[in-house]
């Protein structure tokens, strides 16, 4: 305490040095010249830089004081119980702030107290109104750098201070990433951060929401006007490898519910969100793909996840399935190797335009923590029979993505089969079924055909060796020579 008021004192003793030196330049105390008056700024300027730097780094004579005032602020800034150590430090550029490192954020239960947050360096920034009064210095904006976020289904609820209260102090989050652990306590990644910013909107008293990272590799932003008041958020979502744009307006009263909207290309998605403890229900409205009506539902288990969806169109023009390598990167991206993600897909769709093979479709898609299975999945071949999907796999060879499929036709009308394929009659022999092993390049957008088996016989496989197909009349003439080398 005797050191503190030392050096107040001779910091005052200065102030008072400085002040006499600048009156002997008093316009009575001194005859006015050029040299004069640019020493006089000079010798200003530089005293009041040195005064001001002196004054900012008042905080620094009684930071250990502030310690227990600090700590009680970043609680009530993040409502969340804190770790930090003492070791303060104050710095005065490039404003005035305070450093913590190595800061955790605690997850209490009633068995254990667990880490929700490893912060490696937290800065809290300072008005620089009055520091000569330590009981008036609170934070500015807070900065978290470096730091590492655990969630599970349980601590979600710790982000409830954005939504039901204003925000004390605006937050920074640079570097960080944000993990979610699952019912067998695996950690999943499900943000790597750039920037997250949460502040207050004094004129229109909103807290704001700014997210600037990458989610399962693909770089995302976030924007969300919350309505803590009104429990309202509207939120938007822009995935910029995608193209894809998300906008969802919400309530959530005492049950959670939303209308979204996600664009994309000429894809328009308009669906209304419920919770329900702990599902969540989807459904589409006066939705549409490339123009085409369209329906779905979703209902997805929140704990552990997964889902199961149905989706229902009228019709679609193969023509226009948008770009290869979008596909390419959505399941690169989201759904390849992704430990998250476990659920169904049924598609439906009545009408396959400009094909020359395929009716209809009907597709089971299962996706089993990374893993993508067609299995079961059926096409209607046109006055032919039905071709299904027996087995299935993607692989990434140097960052591009290829599909390898086992594909069985079951023919139902072997003279509609003949006719299709154009096969003359010396060639033709009783076809029950034909088997065809090919695979699918995203990057060249193009089919090869690697081996061909007719009626399951083994002891005859056609070896083709991956022949590229690029239209159909090559498939058409692959098929014609297949069954010469058959019917030898």
């Amino acid at each position: 305490m005797i050191k503190k008021k030392t050096k107040l004192t001779i910091l005052r003793t200065f102030t008072d040095f400085i002040a006499k030196f600048i009156h002997k330049f008093d316009k009575k105390n001194l005859k006015v010249s050029k040299s004069s008056i640019f020493n006089f700024i000079l010798i200003s300027s530089i005293s009041s830089v040195f005064l001001y730097l002196i004054y900012l780094s008042i905080p620094s004579f009684y930071k250990n004081d502030l310690h227990i005032k600090l700590v009680e602020d970043l609680q009530n800034s993040f409502n969340q119980d804190l770790s930090i150590p003492k070791n303060i430090k104050y710095s005065i550029i490039p404003k005035p702030h305070f450093i913590y490192s190595d800061v955790k954020f605690l997850d209490k239960d009633e068995t254990k107290i667990s880490n929700f947050a490893e912060i490696k360096k937290l800065k809290i920034f300072i008005s620089q109104k009055n520091l000569f009064n330590k009981q008036k210095i609170k934070p500015k904006y807070i900065m978290i750098e470096e730091g590492n976020f655990y969630f599970n289904k349980k601590n979600l609820k710790k982000l409830n201070f954005v939504f039901e209260s204003k925000i004390n102090s605006d937050i920074l989050i640079k570097k960080s990433n944000l993990f979610y652990k699952n019912a067998d306590k695996e950690l999943v990644t499900l943000l790597s951060s750039k920037d997250i910013k949460f502040e207050f909107d004094k004129k229109n008293q909103r807290n704001l929401i700014t997210l600037i990272g990458k989610i399962f590799n693909t770089s995302i932003k976030i924007q969300s006007d919350i309505d803590y008041i009104s429990k309202k958020n509207n939120t938007n979502i822009f995935f910029k490898d995608l193209k894809l744009k998300i906008k969802n307006e919400s309530t959530y009263t005492k049950e959670y519910s939303s209308n979204n909207q996600i664009k994309s290309f000429r894809t328009n998605l308009n669906s209304n969100l419920k919770i329900d403890k702990n599902k969540l229900y989807i459904k589409s409205i006066e939705s549409s793909f490339q123009l085409i009506p369209l329906n779905y539902t979703i209902d997805i288990d929140l704990d552990p996840f997964s889902f199961n969806s149905k989706i229902h169109l009228d019709k679609i023009n193969i023509n226009k399935l948008g770009s290869p390598i979008i596909i390419e990167d959505l399941i690169k991206n989201f759904i390849l190797e992704n430990e998250v993600i476990n659920g169904s897909i049924i598609l439906k769709i009545d009408e396959i335009k400009n094909n020359k093979l395929i009716d209809d479709l009907y597709m089971l898609l299962n996706l089993n923590f990374g893993k993508i299975s067609f299995e079961k999945t059926k096409f209607k071949v046109k006055k032919i029979g039905n071709l299904s999907i027996i087995s299935n796999s993607f692989q990434l060879d140097d960052d591009r993505l290829t599909f390898t499929g086992n594909f069985n036709l079951d023919v139902k009308n072997e003279k509609d089969f003949y006719k299709k394929f154009m096969i003359p009659k010396k060639n033709r022999f009783p076809i029950k079924n034909v088997g065809i092993i090919s695979m699918y390049s995203f990057a060249t957008n193009k089919f090869y055909i690697d081996k061909i088996i007719f009626n399951k016989d083994k002891n005859n496989i056609i070896d083709l060796q991956y022949e590229e197909i690029n239209n159909w009349a090559k498939f058409k003439k692959l098929i014609q020579s297949s069954t010469v080398f058959y019917s030898g």
